[in-house]
């Protein structure tokens, strides 16, 4: 129990020199620790796994992009608004560029659903987006 004071007290200390001092209160601090922004920066090895939202600003050798499929990736609430789903093209964009090396997207070919059993998914815009862009000729 002293180490989890220890940690809690080591992960507030983090949170008050990234976050302005009117920004700071309990309720950030909870939803921080949730995102994992609160973890003191030590060089890692092994795997990272996290949302588009907490790995912004992050760098990976190798990133795995799961779950690009019309639907999921951009978000089905997000294809009634023209603002939200500029703002899913931006996360996008931020999960993509997240990889110094290597990027593998996938998406499910096959999806089971509770009210309807499986449905046949297809690749999100956004692939179909990537895989339209010229590229560049340097011959």
């Amino acid at each position: 129990m002293l180490f989890d004071l220890e940690e809690i007290s080591n992960m507030w200390n983090n949170y008050s020199r990234q976050i302005s001092t009117e920004l700071r209160t309990l309720s950030h601090f909870r939803a921080q620790v949730a995102l994992g922004t609160t973890q003191a920066n030590k060089p890692q090895s092994g795997v990272t796994l996290g949302t588009i939202h907490s790995v912004k600003g992050l760098g990976f050798d190798v990133v795995f992009i799961m779950g690009m499929n019309e639907g999921t990736f951009p978000d089905f609430r997000a294809l009634k608004s023209t603002d939200a789903l500029y703002e899913e093209k931006n996360n996008a964009y931020v999960a993509l560029t997240r990889a110094k090396r290597l990027l593998y997207i996938t998406y499910p070919l096959v999806k089971k659903m509770p009210w309807n059993g499986d449905q046949l998914q297809k690749p999100s815009r956004f692939i179909e987006m990537i895989a339209e862009k010229p590229k560049p000729d340097f011959n």
